[in-house]
């Protein structure tokens, strides 16, 4: 019973929401009601008015979103100067790295040149000198890409403001 009521007064309710307005002329004086209280009662309709406040909001909008749009981009291009310094630090890590392969390739060849046998050993270290700096020579160059690219696309985010 309880929600059968509240389920009538739930359903009526957009119903006397949207009921008419009626102007009466009742003994000389007019009235208003929301049924018809004469023969002669005139339905009035209002008509909604755009709302005055309608286009500040919209300028206010407007200005959020180049707001977060400018905060979003600020935000890009720290995160890519960060990528960026992680780079230019994995370049530095490579150049010291192979640094020291070479520092105990070459220490090896100098063994090797104290040693009768050491001309074909000698020879065989050279090789693998030439075969490391090659191999970190092709790191180096593919970090050196992503860094070229990082960049890039930190000058065209800063062209943008």
């Amino acid at each position: 019973m309880k929600y059968g009521l509240l389920t009538s007064l739930v359903l009526l309710f957009p119903l006397s929401v949207n009921a008419g307005i009626y102007k009466c002329v009742v003994d000389g004086k007019t009235t208003f009601s929301q049924s018809p209280c004469a023969p002669d009662a005139q339905e009035i309709t209002i008509k909604k008015q755009p709302a005055p406040y309608k286009e500040a909001a919209t300028q206010r909008t407007e200005k959020i979103n180049a707001a977060l749009d400018e905060v979003g981009r600020k935000n890009q291009i720290t995160r890519l100067e960060k990528k960026e310094s992680a780079l230019q630090r994995k370049i530095s890590r490579l150049d010291r790295e192979r640094d020291a392969e070479l520092k105990k390739l070459e220490r090896k060849k100098r063994r090797a040149e104290n040693n009768f046998a050491g001309a074909t050993w000698e020879q065989s270290i050279s090789e693998e000198m030439q075969a490391v700096s090659m191999t970190y020579a092709d790191k180096i160059q593919v970090e050196r890409d992503k860094l070229k690219f990082v960049r890039d696309e930190i000058t065209a985010l800063k062209r943008e403001k």
